[in-house]
């Protein structure tokens, strides 16, 4: 027995090197929660052993996308009329275990859906949803780059680091499964369920967790709250106050990207002076200690894991704030984007688009000296700009070296340099998949 508890008790700590402790594995559970639930754009799962956080290194990025637009039902008796959502009703004759046909309930939707999406298959008198079609549908329109195959019931990336499984919502549990509702358990016990509840279900570690999620949602809120039209000074001068304190409740998100976002708020509204200290002042917190957000587990840099460890008794909302930088992520409903860079996320529709920290500090930078007419200033961020192209050590990203070329391209055309702005758009345009603005901007020129 003892020798079966040692083999186990190796085992485990063997595990606890390769995926990372129980506090480890449970934190990362708790931030792929908490994120999916602030996930302003869509509703989204984060599914797959990174949902369950276990992070192997030869892990995709799972996720499960809620489609709004339609709901299914188990039968046409339950179908509730008032819901906007489509209806589809399950249709179970013929088919496979655990699997269904989807008939759309009513047939005046079906030249809706045909305009806007066409993914319907006739069957006879019956219009059923074609998985084929929803999942071509889905992936001319994804906006998640660069995603462009259909990878089974998902869609994926060149290199099949990314999963997107866009799905249909059934409310209710279906016949089969109301059983497992009332199922007698054996565990955990009614004695440890009120234990749980009595010591309170948030823990310092969903604490911490909860507080970053929050102090991205102050970003969220002045982001994309929409401005209204014919506001006078004083609704303007209230409107302005309330988006900085969501600003500044915004900064400890992480290291860098609150106060970049903080700086184009300040471009935004002509503060250009400003706007140039708050950069200063994110650049120098940009240092070979910080970790930058990948795709894929990258392994850390002798520095980072020194400073991990002297950090390693601190909390961890301290070190994530501290330590780590994110992309800024700009969408077609921010007011925060310069008006430079608008074009990303509206020449396809509503688009979102993600920008590495430092190239756009250069570009913001170079943009702030435009508009106070410091022409040798100017040229100065433009070549850092140009360098950042060529050096990539804020992150090894494709679309990362895409956007820093749609920025040397911009900032050479505002200059008067049409040849070298057109030949920046044209290598940003080589490899972008045509999801970037490069080839737009190009055909405009």
């Amino acid at each position: 027995m003892s020798m079966d508890k040692n083999q186990s008790l190796i085992f485990y700590k063997f595990l606890c090197e390769k995926i990372g402790s129980e506090v480890v594995v449970r934190t990362r559970r708790i931030h792929s929660i908490i994120s999916d639930i602030g996930a302003a754009e869509q509703k989204r799962i984060t599914s797959g052993s990174n949902g369950e956080g276990l992070n192997f290194k030869s892990s995709d990025i799972d996720f499960m996308f809620l489609d709004p637009a339609f709901k299914v039902y188990e039968s046409e008796r339950n179908v509730v009329h008032q819901d906007l959502s489509i209806p589809f009703i399950m249709d179970i004759e013929d088919t496979q275990p655990c699997f269904t046909r989807l008939r759309l309930f009513n047939d005046e939707f079906y030249s809706f859906i045909e305009k806007n999406a066409s993914v319907l298959l006739k069957n006879g008198r019956q219009n059923l949803l074609s998985s084929e079609l929803y999942k071509l549908y889905h992936l001319k329109r994804c906006c998640f780059a660069p995603i462009f195959k259909i990878h089974g019931p998902c869609l994926s990336d060149r290199d099949d680091r990314f999963d997107l499984a866009y799905c249909l919502k059934c409310d209710k549990w279906v016949s089969l499964a109301k059983s497992w509702i009332t199922r007698s358990r054996k565990w955990p016990s009614p004695d440890v369920i009120s234990k749980i509840t009595s010591c309170g279900v948030l823990t310092r570690l969903s604490r911490e967790i909860f507080t970053l999620q929050l102090s991205k949602a102050s970003q969220c809120v002045s982001k994309y709250f929409q401005r209204q039209h014919g506001e006078n000074n004083r609704n303007q001068y209230f409107k302005y106050r309330n988006d900085l304190s969501n600003f500044l409740l915004g900064l400890s998100t992480d290291a860098v990207s609150g106060w970049l976002l903080l700086a184009s708020f300040f471009y935004v509204h002509k503060k250009y002076s400003t706007s140039l200290k708050i950069i200063d002042h994110a650049l120098s917190k940009c240092t070979d200690e910080k970790i930058y957000f990948q795709p894929r587990n990258c392994p850390f840099s002798q520095i980072q894991e020194s400073v991990l460890k002297l950090m390693k008794r601190e909390k961890l909302y301290t070190v994530l704030k501290t330590l780590t930088v994110q992309n800024i992520i700009f969408d077609w409903q921010s007011f925060v984007i310069p008006p430079e860079l608008q074009l990303d996320v509206t020449w396809n529709g509503k688009g979102v688009v993600s920008y590495a920290p430092i190239p756009f500090a250069y570009f913001l930078k170079f943009l702030c000296h435009y508009n106070l007419h410091e022409e040798f200033l100017c040229k100065h961020w433009l070549r850092k700009l140009m360098s950042s192209v060529r050096t990539c050590r804020w992150g090894v990203r494709l679309f990362s070296t895409i956007h820093s070329k749609i920025f040397a391209g911009i900032a050479c055309q505002m200059l008067g340099e049409i040849d070298n702005a057109r030949f920046f758009f044209v290598e940003a345009s080589i490899s972008d998949f045509n999801i970037s603005s490069a080839r737009y901007r190009l055909s405009h020129f």
